[in-house]
């Protein structure tokens, strides 16, 4: 398996620590429909993103469990603080990510937003053909 890892510092001054494990926290939580997972370990649908992510990084049978969810050789994305694969995974790549946080954000709804629907997909589809942010 080939990790391509990005890695933030996690600050308790920032606010949720959901924040810490994002990838981890969404497949386990809101995304939990786009999620395969095994034990400690949990990836989205292929088809969806490449992000794998594991409750921590740093426990041994969180890298067996997603090797159970990965075919062999397969690439993918993991974000984290300090991650070091197990001998016989190999680092393609490794980026430094930022994390934008404002812990003093007022939330209120906005009358200008736009829900989504089933209907936008076609246009949604078409401005990720565009722009390629995965």
């Amino acid at each position: 398996m080939t990790a391509e890892t990005l890695a933030w510092t996690p600050d308790s001054t920032l606010g949720d620590p959901i924040l810490d494990n994002p990838t981890w926290a969404g497949l386990i939580g809101h995304h939990r429909r786009f999620a395969q997972r095994q034990g400690l370990a949990a990836r989205y649908l292929s088809e969806v993103s490449p992000f794998v992510a594991l409750a921590d990084s740093a426990d041994p049978q969180a890298w067996q469990d997603a090797a159970k969810l990965l075919e062999p050789g397969e690439v993918f994305a993991l974000c984290g603080t300090d991650v070091v694969p197990p001998p016989g995974w190999e680092t393609a790549w490794v980026g430094d990510g930022v994390q934008l946080v404002d812990v003093s954000l007022a939330k209120a709804a906005d009358s200008k937003a736009l829900v989504l629907r089933a209907a936008d997909v076609p246009e949604m589809l078409d401005l990720v053909k565009r722009t390629n942010p995965g």
